[in-house]
């Protein structure tokens, strides 16, 4: 897989969350990717938490 030029942020997850929830009554299915987007920028954002603390 090919790396991503800049790490997503949580300002984008949270757009695509919202334009997907729009789409689909509210919610955002759990194998959604903005559901895969989310978790992955989650756990990057404790990862760097961890190592700065």
């Amino acid at each position: 897989m090919a790396k991503a030029k800049k790490p997503m942020t949580d300002k984008a997850v949270r757009r695509i969350k919202s334009a997907t929830a729009k789409k689909t009554g509210g919610t955002v299915p759990k194998d959604s990717f903005p559901a895969r987007a989310e978790s992955t920028v989650a756990k990057r954002n404790q990862s760097k938490d961890k190592r700065e603390s």
